[in-house]
């Protein structure tokens, strides 16, 4: 059974692990690996901003994933990630779902959650559209070819 719980700063090594793990940020806007030492900075500063939320997502007792929000007004934007060990095995679906929920208990007034996604992460499209997202439009992230994909909630 997957658990999803708020990040804390004892999560910074998995959080690092997950980042830099090639599988994983080869899609990220910003996929170069990154140092310990910056990392350990940015987990400090997104743990301690209110517009920011992270949740670890956990299975019997290991540290699995990750989704962020970055929120603005009523809306977020939304990251998330697996140990690529995982990929391809149906955990995103729940993730995500665990995800949303846990957001709209924390944060009641966000009625719209937004990602951005590389076009050529067809597993993360299928994922978000499988799980109710839609209004699909072509932008640019980070000066990058992306798809904005929304649902409201």
């Amino acid at each position: 059974m997957i658990v999803i719980r708020s990040a804390k700063p004892e999560d910074i090594k998995f959080l690092l692990e997950l980042r830099n793990d090639s599988k994983v940020h080869r899609y990220f806007w910003e996929n170069a690996a990154i140092t310990e030492e910056d990392h350990r900075e940015w987990v400090k500063k997104t743990l301690n901003d209110p517009s920011k939320k992270i949740y670890i997502y956990e299975q019997e007792g290991r540290s699995i994933g990750q989704v962020r929000f970055d929120i603005t007004g009523d809306e977020t934007d939304i990251n998330i990630s697996l140990i690529s060990f995982l990929h391809g095995r149906g955990y995103g679906t729940t993730m995500l779902e665990l995800a949303e929920k846990e957001l709209k208990k924390s944060n009641p007034r966000i009625g719209k959650i937004k990602a951005y996604i590389d076009p050529e992460n067809i597993a993360s499209i299928k994922l978000f559209k499988k799980s109710g997202y839609g209004h699909e439009k072509s932008v640019a992230c980070k000066n990058r070819p992306a798809i904005k994909i929304v649902k409201h909630i």
